[in-house]
């Protein structure tokens, strides 16, 4: 009996001191992830807010984005109050009439309900525009033997940019022959090149980008993924910008000095100059 109690007394020490022990974490606090972009000469219409999910979690990309923020934008002497846009999954300013300006300040304050207050600050790049517009149609070689030396695309100069950006994008993945003259019924197809060994991975971002040190570049046929209708964009980006491209496309890691956010979060916001226009692929065959 004597050694059963005392091992009751034991038993209940033992609780005792484990419970006076730290709890062990099970709590994930979110952190906030800005994403915001200005062009120029475009309405205000892409600040993103994001929250971390826990991996403890199945990821859900609706379930990251924070939508109940108090965003502003201030500059060009007054304040913009931007909404969350449920469509576009983005804060934006109602009034679509109002343009990013060339060459201005603008800075952006996000309040966010657990009392977070996120900032940034950008200059607007110069606007740019082409001074070689892509080909309205090009021909996609048989070889590299048929490239056409003299396709190149040119555009203007912003005196405060060190690097522009390229992007290039297939409007539609699906339909040829609707934009050719008279329209046919023919499908689009992608690229394929006998270095891709793993398409699955390779198409999944249809998305082309590459960082450009001049103001003109020969046309790249490994940019284009697909034949048909494709988007050409140039990017004039400020350091904001330029330094988000670099970590989503070069680093794919957090790094701080690629950070341009203050208040505790991770994030961008930047500012670009534009120049925009399409061409058509023309396939090499069938």
């Amino acid at each position: 009996m004597k050694t059963f109690r005392n091992s009751i007394i034991i038993l209940l020490l033992s609780l005792f001191i484990i419970s006076c022990e730290d709890v062990a974490p099970t709590e994930y606090t979110p952190q906030y992830i800005v994403q915001g972009l200005l062009i120029v000469g475009s309405p205000i219409n892409d600040i993103a807010l994001f929250q971390t999910q826990s991996l403890r979690d199945s990821f859900i990309y609706d379930n990251s984005i924070f939508k109940t923020a108090d965003v502003k934008i201030i500059g060009d002497n007054r304040t913009f109050q931007l909404v969350f846009d449920n469509e576009l999954k983005r804060y934006i300013y109602p009034d679509t009439t109002y343009k990013v300006k060339e060459l201005t300040h603008y800075s952006l304050e996000i309040k966010t309900p657990d009392g977070k207050i996120l900032k940034g600050k950008t200059f607007t790049p110069k606007s740019i525009d082409w001074i070689k517009r892509p080909d309205p149609q090009i021909q996609y070689p048989l070889d590299t033997i048929n490239l056409p030396s003299n396709y190149r695309i040119s555009w203007t100069k912003s005196d405060t940019i060190q690097f522009y950006l390229i992007r290039i994008r297939p409007l539609d993945t699906l339909e040829y022959g609707k934009y050719l003259n008279p329209p046919t019924e023919e499908k689009n197809r992608r690229i394929m090149r006998s270095w891709i060994r793993r398409p699955e991975y390779y198409f999944r971002e249809t998305t082309n980008w590459a960082f450009l040190p001049t103001t003109e570049v020969p046309v790249v046929w490994n940019s284009f993924k697909w034949f048909g209708l494709s988007e050409v964009r140039i990017y004039a980006p400020d350091a904001n910008y330029l330094k988000w491209t670099l970590q989503s496309f070069a680093v794919r890691d957090f790094n701080e000095l690629l950070n341009s956010i203050e208040g505790g979060a991770f994030g961008t916001f930047g500012s670009a100059a534009t120049a925009t226009d399409t061409t058509f692929v023309l396939k090499n065959q069938p």
